[in-house]
């Protein structure tokens, strides 16, 4: 099987395109908005008393901190927006038959979009 050079014709693509730059750094930024919101979420969570904690008497809370739940809605959004615009960026790259649709900004933006909506379920 040939290369998809041999298939397409000559590649005259010398440089990295400013779109797909663009499509990696949105990207990559939607991954850690995503991944800010899910440690926020796990900072917010209720303490539980371990076993040093009845020795010592120590004081554990034991509702969610809701500074860390809203700051996880606010990178949710982040990640939901940049996914938007990875999205948009992706579609905007499609002109040759050898462009693909990539798979991550669908990702990203759908598991924003699930997020978004069992924060406003637990949280709203």
């Amino acid at each position: 099987m040939g290369s998809l050079r041999d298939f397409y014709g000559v590649q005259r693509r010398r440089e990295k395109d400013p779109l797909v730059v663009a499509l990696n750094l949105t990207g990559a930024a939607g991954w850690l908005a995503l991944l800010a919101s899910v440690l926020y979420i796990g900072k917010a969570k209720p303490e539980f008393a371990r076993v040093f904690g009845f020795k010592f008497a120590t004081t554990v809370r034991v509702n969610w901190d809701q500074a860390s739940i809203d700051k996880s809605f606010t990178w949710l959004v982040v990640a939901l927006v940049l996914g938007l615009i990875s999205l948009l960026l992706n579609s905007a790259r499609l002109r040759r038959k050898d462009d693909f649709f990539r798979v991550s900004p669908i990702l990203l933006t759908a598991s924003s979009v699930v997020g978004l909506f069992l924060w406003f379920y637990n949280f709203g």
